[in-house]
């Protein structure tokens, strides 16, 4: 709460210590936005006053400071995208990319954000070195001439956290629609780092021959499932 001297304020913050919450009160002309901004809050209250506005202090840089956008930048060492398809009806083959780049920004007052992702083709993992070379090659990944895909999306929220992506995935130089499912969403403080970082767990569906891979698709067996963990830091 920015506090411009006015004597409500103790008010507001008897009653919202009833609701629950932890008030944390500030002069409008004691903290710059900076250091308010560091405080990290969930929320911003503007008390009553002041009297003139050339006595507001802070307040007028803080409303859109408060209100901008978050940006995270993606872990690499702990992002992984994996994909799950079947082997001619056999088995189900599972295999994950090991590295990824890209950032996020999540717009909580307006309940909205983007992805961008970056993943590198050549990095596909299987656990089998034989088929990690086979996946590289021009009839599949072709990571020669296409060395990475990507993602890009707006984050669509449901109860004040993201709920799904809707987005395009560019893969092999074709660029298609790719709704993602995020079953999971969690922030909190990075213990080592001390700043936010949020993760998310996601799936979603994808036609492999949509993007030119159109071999071995009898039986209807061309469906790649996506399941991606995520986390991202604070920038």
């Amino acid at each position: 709460m920015i506090d411009s001297y006015d004597s409500f304020v103790y008010n507001l913050v008897q009653y919202l210590g009833e609701l629950g919450a932890d008030p944390i009160v500030v002069r409008n002309d004691q903290v710059t936005v900076e250091e308010a901004l560091a405080l990290e809050p969930d929320a911003l209250l503007l008390s009553p006053g002041p009297g003139r506005p050339e006595d507001a202090g802070i307040i007028c840089p803080a409303v859109p400071a408060f209100a901008a956008p978050d940006h995270y930048t993606i872990d690499p060492n702990h992002t992984y995208p994996s994909l799950e398809f079947s082997h001619r009806g056999l088995s189900i083959w599972r295999g994950k990319f090991n590295r990824t780049s890209g950032t996020v920004t999540i717009d909580r007052p307006a309940q909205a954000g983007t992805a961008e992702i970056q993943v590198d083709t050549s990095s596909i993992d299987f656990g089998h070195d034989k088929m990690n070379a086979i996946a590289q090659t021009a009839d599949w990944f072709n990571v020669e001439t296409f060395p990475a895909m990507t993602y890009k999306g707006t984050l669509k929220f449901q109860n004040h956290a993201p709920s799904s992506v809707e987005g395009e995935l560019t893969l092999l130089g074709v660029t298609r629609p790719l709704q993602l499912k995020i079953n999971s969403f969690k922030c909190m403080e990075h213990p080592v780092f001390k700043r936010e970082v949020c993760g998310a767990d996601a799936e979603g569906d994808l036609n492999r021959a949509d993007f030119g891979m159109g071999q071995y698709t009898d039986g209807n067996v061309e469906k790649i499932h996506l399941r991606i963990q995520v986390e991202a830091i604070k920038d």
